[in-house]
């Protein structure tokens, strides 16, 4: 549509005021889905990173408990 003056939200306005208003509620959209899936994708980061991180103090635990009773060292719990 080529018109010089439209009709939005019950009044006229200029169509290219229109336009404009259109692409910054489309440029807000698209930084609000790009905020999100950022988002998104640090949550997913920081999961990973803690997950390895117990997986990690597991292994060590696994290898450090063992070694510390089979030395008669006392227990985390006796302490």
């Amino acid at each position: 549509m080529y018109f010089a003056v439209c009709c939005y939200a019950g009044q006229e306005y200029d169509a290219r005021l229109v336009a404009e208003i259109e692409e910054e509620k489309l440029r807000d959209a698209e930084m609000e889905k790009e905020r999100v899936e950022h988002e998104r994708t640090e949550k997913a980061y920081l999961r990973h990173k803690h997950a390895l991180e117990k997986e990690s103090l597991k292994e060590v635990m696994d290898v450090t408990l063992p070694a510390c009773t089979a030395a008669g060292l006392p227990s985390a719990e006796e302490l």
